[in-house]
């Protein structure tokens, strides 16, 4: 998996590109194309009294 374009397109050609859109690095999410890191969504329980 690269951020770079023409290393996915010789990755694509060699046949050894993950097709995964998407990609686990350091337990953040990684778009590749977008070049971008996000976290999974998780629903957060909000409690009446935060203290």
């Amino acid at each position: 998996m690269s951020n770079s374009p023409r290393l996915r397109e010789l990755a694509a050609a060699e046949g050894c590109l993950d097709n995964d859109t998407i990609t686990k690095v350091l337990g953040m999410r990684w778009h590749a194309v977008r070049d971008e890191l996000s976290y999974a969504p998780r629903d957060i329980p909000a409690i009446e009294n935060a203290t």
